[in-house]
């Protein structure tokens, strides 16, 4: 595998770069923009938003019950947008988890969201077009996110510590389309990713450290999972499982490193040949699953790191 370690350390900094101009950006906007600072207000709000409306959340945020999203709609040019303020750290302490109910073209960013006593964020009845970005799912009791006929994607978040497992994704018809690209997904009390009846692109996703499978599939006709640039390690369960009633679905399978995982990297029945290469992650205890510099998968992968907002 040929890859330009100048090249890379460029694109890393171009990266911080534009990331940088994003938080100016945002936060440009932001001093236009109202602050939320209570649950109460927050739920009042979300029920009455418009195409284009934008909240922003400041500071920890307790919110009794569930905050629901019910048919809570933008368009393709004016999304919905809840963001947080990008410099500081924002929780959402809900008690029953976000709920987004038949929603479209909402936006979730710079939010940390905790404290459910079932899932994080809950998608159903044909929620779609829903994006989160540098968010943290974390200690909630049910699984970290729960998909149900609709879809979603994910960038640059963490999925971790959450009760039952990190990500289920079950989605009849199989149109609706889990994207996952810079996510971290580690130490849930169960699966990583519970994927059935799935269309899946997950790329540069690290999925390591969870009770169960790594990423389990039920992959009927029809299904398609497309894995590129992930490393999936120290899972207690297979690396990858995939059901040998439904096999019939695809796996599209790049380049990944699967190391380590408790039953085996790969279940029987999945015919590839993934990387087994140690990671060597900086510090797994303390949730630090950044690779060491200089190390072989680093060379290996062009793996974008998560970063900590």
């Amino acid at each position: 595998i040929g890859f330009n370690d100048t090249v890379k350390n460029q694109n890393v900094l171009v990266a911080a770069y534009n990331d940088s101009i994003y938080k100016i950006k945002l936060t440009a906007q932001m001093q236009l923009l109202p602050r939320v600072t209570t649950g109460d207000s927050l739920k009042l709000l979300v029920q009455t938003a418009k195409p284009g409306d934008t909240f922003i959340l400041q500071g920890t945020i307790s919110v009794g019950g569930n905050l629901q999203l019910s048919a809570v709609r933008g368009t393709q040019s004016n999304h919905i947008s809840l963001i947080g303020d990008p410099w500081n750290t924002n929780t959402l302490n809900v008690t029953s988890g976000v709920f987004i109910d038949s929603g479209e073209y909402i936006d979730i960013k710079n939010m940390h969201i905790s404290g459910s006593s079932g899932p994080g964020l809950k998608l159903e009845n044909g929620s779609n077009n829903i994006t989160l970005k540098h968010c943290v799912i974390e200690n909630n009791n049910d699984f970290g996110v729960e998909v149900t006929a609709s879809g979603i994607t994910m960038d640059s978040c963490k999925i971790i510590n959450n009760g039952k497992g990190g990500i289920q994704f079950a989605p009849p018809p199989t149109t609706y389309q889990l994207n996952l690209t810079n996510v971290l997904i580690a130490k849930n009390k169960g699966v990583g990713i519970d994927a059935a009846t799935p269309i899946a692109y997950i790329r540069n996703v690290t999925i390591s450290d969870n009770d169960s499978d790594g990423i389990h599939i039920v992959s009927p006709i029809n299904s398609s999972v497309s894995l590129d640039y992930c490393i999936i390690s120290f899972n207690k369960g297979f690396g990858i499982f995939r059901t040998q009633d439904t096999p019939s679905g695809e796996i599209v399978f790049g380049i990944n490193d699967c190391y380590q995982n408790s039953l085996g990297n790969l279940s029987p029945g999945i015919d590839r040949t993934p990387l087994s290469v140690d990671p060597h992650f900086v510090d797994r205890q303390n949730n630090n699953y950044s690779i060491a510099p200089g190390d072989d998968i680093e060379r290996l992968h062009h793996v974008v790191l998560v970063d900590d907002r």
